[in-house]
């Protein structure tokens, strides 16, 4: 750890290579709380591509390795960082406010794949389940309401 009269950085100490150390994020004070924002969709589409999806299709059974395969990665989130607070953030359906400022914003990327579609209702039930507060803001994808809420969480108590 390295101090230069202000706060603390973790760094990656220089080598042969290298001329300084390079800082990447801020040593996390223990009078702060902890607020973790879930980009929910990110780990969505981890979690579909990552496995077989037509695994269960084709032994005739309802597709469920996404709500399976969240879970687990909000599980390992919370045991291993142990968040004082925690919002999983879902981007709304429809456009956003990105839309209407470019029309081909999103133009080359693929829609969403059928199978992973009806598995997101059974994602927000497991959140529930798990009393987590669930953020969704019509106009705004995911991205913009955790930057938005780190903000003012930064400005706060909270270690975002």
């Amino acid at each position: 750890m390295v101090t230069t009269g202000g706060p603390s950085f973790f760094c990656i100490q220089p080598g042969r290579n290298r001329e300084r150390s390079v800082c990447y994020t801020r040593a996390m004070p223990f009078d702060r709380k902890k607020l973790f924002l879930v980009d929910a969709m990110a780990h969505i589409y981890r979690a579909f591509f990552c496995a077989d999806a037509d695994a269960a299709d084709r032994a005739g059974r309802r597709t469920t390795n996404v709500p399976y395969l969240f879970g687990n990665i909000l599980k390992r989130l919370i045991k291993d960082y142990q968040p004082d607070y925690i919002g999983i953030v879902f981007d709304p359906p429809g456009a956003t406010f990105r839309d209407k400022l470019f029309e081909k914003y999103k133009a080359q990327r693929q829609p969403m794949p059928d199978e992973m579609r009806v598995q997101l209702p059974y994602v927000k039930r497991l959140c529930e389940a798990m009393h987590l507060p669930i953020l969704e803001v019509k106009g705004y994808e995911a991205d913009d309401v955790i930057g938005t809420m780190a903000v003012k969480g930064a400005n706060r108590i909270w270690m975002c």
